[in-house]
């Protein structure tokens, strides 16, 4: 769980990652409504959160790598 050091998220909410090929990992900020790509390198943050949907939980990303695909839960029921 290297990758979820030095994230603020509350310790009772959901979260998921998930790693594509490649340097990154993203990760689910349930509260914040966003996803962070991680540098797996590095274990760093890069850029800002993404903004995504009400209660972002899963992230998917296509076997290419150039797209992300967000779950949100409760009543948002989108994806992102």
């Amino acid at each position: 769980m290297a990758i979820l050091a030095g994230l603020a998220l509350p310790a009772i909410a959901p979260s998921q990652a998930w790693a594509a090929p490649g340097p990154n990992a993203y990760v689910t900020n349930y509260g914040d409504n966003s996803v962070s790509m991680i540098d797996t390198a590095t274990n760093s943050i890069v850029g800002s959160p993404i903004p995504v949907g009400a209660n972002p939980f899963d992230v998917a990303i296509t076997p290419d790598g150039k797209h992300a695909y967000v779950t949100n839960q409760n009543a948002s029921g989108t994806v992102s």
